[in-house]
């Protein structure tokens, strides 16, 4: 439940609190005199059916993982020394830059796509999703990948142009709006935030997010056929061509071909090493730069292979130069290392290169697919593991971690295996409905499914079927007891025992109350409790089963889970009762008629400070023996049907919903309680992170039970619907992401309509017809904005007063998770509403001077700073000062030439008076003489 109240912060912003239901529990004690004394039955062992194990079918896993080979390290040879200059090598050609000849194009309107989600392949254990020309790209071959200053990523293709992706939309830039080629080979940004852009046909272009700037060879450049761009520790930037090297300083371009000293006027790749060295590599070697000298190393001096396609300095100043035949050869200063596929490797053509953050070199290959390399062993990643192309071009590790993979025409491919990673029957389940989750005392996994039991040693799964022994093979729940046995619930089998060599069974012919077992506890007595469908709980001894049901007051017969509490209490989850716990004293229930949050509760736990947690199929509920707290969707829970609930070694507590999981850490969950207390959770609080699709957890919900497992080594193992999931911790814990999303303004609408501004840079006071009939004109602006084309000190007439701001807050971290907040400085007094709402739209304006301000908060909520946005509605001419003045001044002077005017006719009226006055005084005075 959300409440909203208003209240004042030192930024004068407009908080609302968020309420979360707090009730008292208050529940049902059944009477005694209303119930029946349970009932016993003994046993008879002789009569227990026991099943000798049978050998299981065991399909091996993870076989892409391969251990480093024998290292082959080789001596570095003295390189070839040429000066340019001296000896047989001239001096660099040197040419003068015509600024007036330059290209420059102004950006035209490119296309936007909203793009639509990633798709995945059926057989995807390593979670690979791939957007391609169905999902809103041009084309499937990505040439180069770059992400930018603002937290976009560029795609270069191999004939559709350049793509930028915002984590919503793919905006294309083609020679239609002014790109010199449409085959881009490679990105570049420099230090002021340009773009530069390596064609296959067109030189080089620039764009500053107005222009185009296009250099080719009658400029100076060396060939129009560009591999690399790189920028020095001194600004220069240096091109790789087909025809040698261009160094470029804004004023002149030095071209360095064979002659001059390169090895190879054929250039591949450009780095710079802690030196301040450059590393060129050619397709006959590599040329070290010290700006003076080329000192140039092949084959001979101990390179793997001559044909360099790509090079990378890692975190240790380590360089590493990926070879078309020779697969990598690595310089740590002293000797070149060679890794191929002896040594580990897919492939021998290796085309990029990149290092992620937390060390791992990552290396694509032609054909090979995609390799990790963590110093011990090389992962191979290929179709098989659910890359959608085996030909890998370019690989970029965004700002959030993700790993990007463009490949030849199989699109763009984003890598989610280190969060999550899946078992289905292609990796070697028996079925890919799983129902219960185990971690024996050895290690070993154990997976109860639809189709009998699996346990996974790490590297296989070996199948356990009626065949091997098993009563049933639909298997409802595993657990393994104090003595080591392990027990297996089933649907319409009962209960088997297995002890490492023999299936005991346990049916109703031997006084279980219902074959039909969906959950097993083992209480600190060490009796087995079993929780079935419809005929309540068996309490089991060893020698004798005691059942409880609705009759000894259980809230029903109905069991789907079980728990036994640090008091020693049991409590019971119940398909339609709510929950009923039973002590020493008998039954208490709790149910939606006295408060509960839902009668149907599909699993609890107990956590470490002894709060009891129900899932249920409206939320979660917990228990601190005192109160219920409810968390649902309006609370940030990803789906209010929740299946299952864990809390993992270092007390986050994981729930498994209908549409993923959501986790609560320990702090946020002591934040929000004394938030409760004080009434101070604020709506922008995240209390839960989640965990769905677009995050890599393919499973598009979890099961209902015991499906949730935290193993030895951290990873928590979870049964979803239809595949087996596995989360994997980062070295170190998860932390935060404390990267808010960069906030931009992306389009400011007139009347819902989409306006092209950069249109009308050149001829701001044109008038307009908008789609809808609506006529703009009489605006006013001083400029265009670089990178996303919005007019400055937009000034806009007093009927054109229905504007719209449209808005991003891009990152590739859960991008669709963003949510904002906007306010209109001059009209609202307070911010908006926290919502995922990327657009404001504001009518009917009055005249006045406003900011517009918004900002975004990521899923973890991080806000950016807002970004703002001044313009003006300007009154009718009546309502302006100038007019108001002019009827100021023609009153003024209607009034007073009314006075002037009465003035002049009271004088001529006074002087006709005194002239008749004079004349009757003179007839007066005539007539007197």
């Amino acid at each position: 439940m959300l409440a909203f109240i208003s209240c004042k912060e030192k930024d004068n912003q407009n908080v609302r609190i968020h309420s979360i239901k707090v009730h008292k529990a208050n529940g049902y004690v059944v009477p005694k005199d209303s119930i029946v004394k349970p009932s016993i039955v003994f046993i008879d062992q002789s009569k227990l059916l026991e099943v000798a194990v049978g050998k299981p079918t065991v399909l091996p896993t993870n076989t892409n993982v391969h251990l480093l080979g024998t290292d082959k390290n080789v001596a570095i040879g003295s390189p070839q020394f040429h000066v340019p200059g001296k000896d047989t090598f001239s001096l660099p050609k040197v040419i003068q830059i015509k600024v007036d000849a330059i290209t420059k194009k102004r950006v035209g309107i490119p296309e936007e796509v909203i793009a639509k989600d990633p798709f995945t392949k059926d057989q995807n254990p390593n979670n690979f999703s791939t957007f391609g020309k169905l999902q809103g790209l041009k084309h499937g071959s990505i040439n180069c990948l770059l992400e930018d200053n603002r937290g976009n990523i560029w795609l270069g293709t191999a004939g559709g142009g350049i793509t930028k992706y915002d984590g919503k939309s793919f905006t294309h830039f083609t020679v239609e709006e002014g790109l010199n080629s449409n085959s881009v080979n490679t990105i570049f940004e420099d230090k002021a935030g340009n773009l530069w852009f390596g064609t296959v046909d067109g030189g080089v272009s620039k764009y500053d997010g107005k222009f185009f700037t296009h250099f080719s060879e009658q400029d100076g450049l060396s060939n129009k056929y560009v591999t690399s761009i790189f920028q020095d520790h001194n600004g220069i930037l240096w091109f790789g061509t087909a025809d040698g090297l261009s160094k470029y300083d804004e004023k002149t371009f030095a071209n360095y071909t064979v002659k001059e000293g390169l090895s190879n006027s054929v250039v591949y790749s450009i780095i710079e090493d802690a030196a301040n060295n450059l590393w060129i590599g050619t397709g006959a070697g590599i040329s070290k730069f010290d700006g003076k000298t080329f000192a140039n190393y092949t084959i001979n001096e101990g390179l793997s292979d001559n044909t360099i396609l790509c090079s990378l300095k890692d975190k240790q100043g380590h360089l590493w130069f990926g070879t078309y035949q020779g697969g990598v050869t690595v310089y740590d200063g002293k000797v070149f290392k060679h890794y191929g596929v002896s040594q580990g490797l897919s492939n021998q053509a290796v085309s990029c290169m990149l290092q992620d953050n937390t060390g791992n070199i990552w290396l694509g290959t032609s054909g090979g697919g995609l390799n990790k390399f963590d110093g011990n062993s090389f992962t191979h990643y290929t179709e098989q593991e659910g890359l959608n192309s085996n030909e890998i071009l370019s690989l970029l590790e965004d700002k959030s971690g993700n790993i990007w993979i463009g490949t030849n025409a199989g699109g763009l491919s984003k890598y989610d295996g280190k969060t999550f990673t899946h078992f289905t029957e292609k990796e070697g389940l028996s079925n890919n409905l799983v129902f219960s989750v185990l971690e024996e005392k050895s290690g070993n996994m154990w997976f109860g499914s639809y189709m009998g039991l699996n346990k996974y040693d790490g590297k296989s799964f070996a199948h356990y079927t009626d065949k091997e022994g098993l009563n049933n093979n639909d298997v409802k729940t595993v657990i393994q007891d104090r003595r080591g046995n392990i027990w297996f619930g089933s649907y319409g089998g009962g209960v088997s025992k297995f002890d490492g060599y023999t299936f005991t069974h346990y049916t109703e012919k031997d006084g279980l109350s219902n074959n039909i077992v969906f959950s097993i506890v083992e209480d600190k007595k060490g009796n087995l409790w079993f929780g079935t469908e419809g005929g309540g709980v068996c309490k089991f001894d060893g020698r004798s089963f005691t059942k409880y049901t609705e009759e000894q007051g259980l809230a029903s017969n109905f069991i789907n889970a079980m728990l036994q509490d640090s008091k020693g209490c049991m409590w019971f989850a119940t398909a339609g009762g709510g929950v009923s716990k039973y002590d020493s004293k008998g039954f208490t229930n709790f149910n939606e008629k006295n408060g509960f949050i839902n009668n149907d509760v599909k699993y609890m736990i107990e956590d470490k400070t002894g709060n009891i947690w129900f899932a249920t199929f409206d939320g979660v509920t917990m228990y601190d023996g005192f109160n219920f707290t409810d968390f649902t969707e309006k609370d940030g829970l990803s789906h209010n049907v929740v299946w299952s609930i864990l809390q993992d070694k270092i007390g986050n507590i994981w729930f498994g919903t209908r549409f993923g999981v959501s986790k609560l850490t320990e702090s946020k969950l002591n934040e929000v309680i004394k938030k409760i207390k004080r009434n101070a959770l604020l709506e922008s609080d995240v209390i839960f992170k989640n965990y769905t699709y677009q995050d890599g957890f393919l499973g598009a919900g979890i099961n209902g039970g015991k499906t949730m497992q935290e193993s030895k080594d951290g990873s928590i193992w979870m049964a979803a619907n239809d595949r087996l999931m596995v989360y994997h911790p980062p070295v170190g814990g998860e932390k935060p992401d404390t990267n808010a999303p960069s906030i931009q303004l992306s389009n400011i609408e007139l009347f819902n309509q989409s306006i092209s501004w950069a249109n009308f840079e050149n001829k701001k006071d044109t008038s307009f017809l908008l789609g809808n009939g609506v006529r703009v004109g009489n605006f006013q602006f001083d400029g265009i904005t670089n990178w996303n084309n919005l007019p400055e000190k937009l000034s806009l007439a007093y009927n054109n007063n229905y504007i719209t701001f449209n808005f991003i807050g891009v990152t590739m971290n859960q991008p669709k998770k963003v949510k904002y907040q906007y306010i209109l400085e001059g009209l609202d007094e307070n911010w908006s509403a926290v919502s995922n709402r990327n657009s404001a739209p504001y009518g009917n304006l009055p005249h006045g001077d406003y900011i517009f301000k918004v900002k975004a908060m990521n899923s973890e909520g991080y806000w950016s700073q807002p970004v703002e946005y001044a313009f003006t509605i300007r009154p009718p001419f009546w309502q302006t000062w100038w007019f108001r003045i002019l009827v100021l001044l023609v009153i003024i002077g209607s009034v007073w030439y009314f006075i002037k005017s009465r003035e002049r006719k009271l004088v001529s009226e006074k002087l006709k008076l005194e002239k008749t006055v004079e004349e009757r005084t003179a007839e007066v005075v005539e007539q007197n003489t």
